[in-house]
């Protein structure tokens, strides 16, 4: 209510009957006069958001969707519908605002298969995936140049757009931010002196440094198993005491690096906040998370140039190790917000064991019922489509906040210290043929 801006959203709609419909204040587009120049702007949200952020978001109290985003197909349709009608209204030209990005896993509803499905529009202004790109000409459906632009994230970039209507010319452009405002800096500052002693305190040590990525800088931990990742599962299932524990990669956000570690060190690679939950889970459902976490994984982790099967949903695991054949094609079924249905056809993870290096393993069995620690966002409201665990039964309910499960891993388990012989390697866990 106090934004001075316009929200733009074509492809989200209110399904409730009764209740507070958020999107009170969002239009699908608005087009802005620049003297006799007419510019029509379209705002388009990625399907994403319902399984990459919080499901239970978008539900009611009975779990019932009350918004639906337009995916594939019908996002394509739902643009042009716009597209045409702006048209129509004496629109000089179409800027698509959108949140899509153009990573691999979110074909088909990235940006990229947007503008190839769809013709009128001139512009396109992304955002989801923090690529950095200035000027991009992608093809639309009628063969004809599209400009792409994403300035990457966290400011580092603004993005230009400028219309020379005189010469019908278009271009984007980025600013590195370099200069700071001070007064913004000046209130910045006062937050962090008031929590500057709590966040520089050194809560432990490591004798390694802990990546998420790999040699090549693509994120490993989206995508195989990583060292950091058995660090932060190992954490959920000895704090918890659990027999099994995952974290999803994507909510691994930083290294930890050689050194003195500090409360800040600490909160950057868990950030969300999210809560250590234990539930009793089968051994089937088990195995249901390991497919519904493996669906994208490919032979090799990347192109030399992207990154492939990277996933937010790759289970890192403790207590668990299992092989991911990626010569068998994913036969999870999801529905088309990504939340997951069932497995309709061979499965792709396979020697599935349940123990540790230390006691030994034993294969999985289906029918038996297992201690199953993570955190609530992926547990118990479905986060990356996670959708078997929400009506199990509970043995630990929001217990005790991420960041500081791991720093009671370290301090207590680990005696405070992060050492080369515990984490040197990976623990062979997971294994992709």
């Amino acid at each position: 209510k106090r934004m001075n801006a316009q929200y733009l959203a074509c492809n989200i709609v209110y399904k409730g009957t009764f209740g507070s419909n958020k999107l009170f204040g969002s239009k699908p587009y608005k087009i802005v006069k620049y003297g006799p120049v007419k510019v029509a702007y379209i705002g388009v949200a990625t399907p994403e958001s319902v399984v990459k952020s919080t499901p239970k978001y978008f539900m009611d109290a009975n779990g019932n969707y009350i918004y639906e985003f337009k995916d594939g197909e019908d996002m394509y349709e739902t643009v042009q519908k716009y597209v045409d009608k702006v048209r129509k209204k004496g629109a000089d030209y179409v800027v698509v605002l959108a949140h899509l990005g153009i990573e691999e896993d979110s074909a088909p509803n990235r940006s990229t298969d947007l503008i190839a499905n769809t013709t009128g529009i001139d512009v396109l202004l992304d955002g989801h995936s923090h690529s950095t790109v200035e000027c991009d000409l992608i093809k639309n459906k009628d063969g004809k140049d599209v400009i792409y632009s994403q300035t990457g994230t966290k400011l580092k970039n603004i993005g230009v757009l400028t219309i020379d209507p005189n010469e019908n010319k278009i271009e984007t452009r980025l600013i590195q931010t370099t200069e700071h405002d001070k007064e913004v800096d000046a209130v910045i500052e006062k937050i962090d002196g008031e929590y500057k002693a709590a966040m520089q305190a050194v809560v432990a040590h490591s004798d390694i440094e802990l990546k998420i990525r790999n040699e090549d800088g693509f994120r490993a931990v989206r995508n195989r198993e990583t060292i950091i990742g058995d660090l932060c599962a190992d954490a959920y299932r000895a704090v918890a005491g659990s027999d099994v524990a995952f974290v999803n990669g994507g909510g691994i956000r930083a290294d930890i690096k050689a050194g003195d570690i500090n409360t800040e060190n600490i909160v950057a690679v868990h950030p969300y906040g999210n809560m250590l939950c234990m539930c009793e889970a089968t051994g089937q459902q088990i195995l249901d998370a390991l497919e519904h976490g493996s669906k994208n994984t490919q032979t090799k982790t990347d192109d030399g140039k992207n990154a492939l099967g990277e996933s937010g949903g790759f289970l890192q695991v403790s207590g668990l190790k299992y092989t991911i054949d990626t010569s068998v094609p994913s036969s999870v079924r999801t529905d088309s917000k990504g939340m997951f249905i069932s497995i309709d056809g061979p499965r792709r993870v396979k020697d599935v064991f349940v123990g540790s290096e230390e006691s030994g393993w034993e294969k999985i069995d289906p029918e038996k019922t297992y201690k199953l620690s993570c955190h609530d966002y992926l547990l118990q409201d479905m986060g990356d489509g996670y959708t078997m665990f929400a009506k199990n039964k509970y043995l630990i309910n929001k217990a005790m906040i991420d960041n500081q499960v791991l720093i009671t891993y370290i301090r207590d388990f680990l005696g405070g210290n992060i050492s080369a012989k515990q984490y040197g390697a990976v623990k062979g866990r997971i294994t992709v043929i």
